[in-house]
Order: structure tokens, then C-alpha cells, then sequence
């Protein structure tokens, strides 16, 4: 298939709906597809409805791949208006669900207070539900932070400090594509 050639990266869903349509279109055992007009669902029992549906289904489309790979959902929906309800079942491959990311990668150019060396750029794996505070403590000790040194990030934008990001701030408020600095400083001893 063209459209997976060269080195682009591809989604493995694009890959297998690909492969299970086309196998679907070579096995399925209907030559002749006929056009039939879906009634209304009227007064009818929802389960009739479902039956009808997928009998439809079936005329157009039967195969091996519908046999074990597709399926029917139920779609409702009300009109905020007159509270008229619609229902209707619509047969189905796939269902895509997106799995919960709860860490991120954030890429740091830590800077020296003394400019006793260059800055260097160090990335660090972090939850997405955390604290600034757990990203310092991570960068720390990638970066194996003194004892008498302490970290101060920023947020920069168009190679501006945008802000500072206080311990307490949620990392959930860090923004995915913005460039962060943390600059090596000397502890403040009170």
C-alpha cells in the first residue's frame, strides 16, 4: 500500500483497519449490494430496532472480518428543544480508546550562577499530576545537585522569562511545547 511506504511514521490502527477493510472487501460473500432505506424506529422495541439494523448490515456487508470484528453500537440522541429522542445502531470495526498518559518528558537547559560551565541540556521523566517541586527534585538529582546549591525554573518564551515556577505550581500548568531553563544558584541559608 503506497500510503505506508518510505519512512513516515504510521498509527498500527491505520495499519490494521487497512488490512482488516481489505480483507473484509476480498472475503466478503455479497456480490450484489443492495440499497435498502432505514425506517424510523417509531414505537418499535429498541432490540427490533438493533436486529433490523444489523440484518441491513448484513446484506451489504458479509464476511469472515464482520463475523469477528464488527459489531453495533447504539447511538442516542435528544433534541434540547422538543426532547424528541433519535436512536439509531451503527455497526462498527473498531473502537478507538485513548490510554491515560500520566508522566511526560520535559527537556531542561540548565544554566550555572557562575558561568563556570556551558549550559547543558539534561530531560527528565515526570508525572503529569505533580508539583514543580517533583520536577526539581528529579532534575537534581540527574543534574546530582550540591548540597549547597539550589534550582530555580523558568518557563521562557521567545528567549524571554516568561515566569518563574514557584514550588506549589501544579505540573499540569507547565505548557507541553515551552522551552524551561533551571539555573543552579547558592543555597539562601537564613
Amino acid at each position: 500500500a503506497p500510503q505506508f511506504s518510505g519512512y513516515n511514521q504510521q498509527d498500527s490502527q491505520e495499519l490494521l483497519a487497512f488490512l482488516l477493510d481489505g480483507l473484509h472487501e476480498d472475503l466478503n460473500r455479497v456480490k450484489e449490494k443492495p440499497y435498502i432505506e432505514q425506517k424510523d424506529m417509531e414505537e418499535r422495541e429498541e432490540s427490533e430496532v438493533a436486529y433490523e439494523a444489523w440484518q441491513y448490515h448484513l446484506a451489504r456487508n458479509n464476511s469472515v472480518i464482520v463475523d469477528l470484528f464488527q459489531g453495533q453500537y447504539k447511538s442516542t440522541l435528544v433534541c434540547p428543544e422538543c426532547s424528541k429522542t433519535s436512536v439509531t445502531f451503527d455497526p462498527f470495526m473498531y473502537l478507538s480508546l485513548s490510554l491515560p498518559v500520566t508522566t511526560r518528558n520535559m527537556k531542561f537547559s540548565v544554566f550555572t550562577s557562575d558561568g563556570s560551565a556551558p549550559p547543558m541540556i539534561y530531560g527528565v521523566k515526570v508525572g503529569k499530576v505533580g508539583k514543580v517541586a517533583q520536577v526539581l527534585a528529579a532534575l537534581s538529582e540527574v543534574i546530582e545537585l550540591r548540597d549547597d546549591e539550589r534550582l530555580v525554573l523558568t518557563e521562557v518564551f521567545h528567549n524571554y522569562v516568561y515566569r518563574i515556577c514557584h514550588t506549589d505550581l501544579s505540573v499540569s500548568n507547565l505548557k507541553e511545547m515551552e522551552t524551561f531553563h533551571a539555573y543552579r544558584l547558592p543555597r539562601i541559608i537564613n
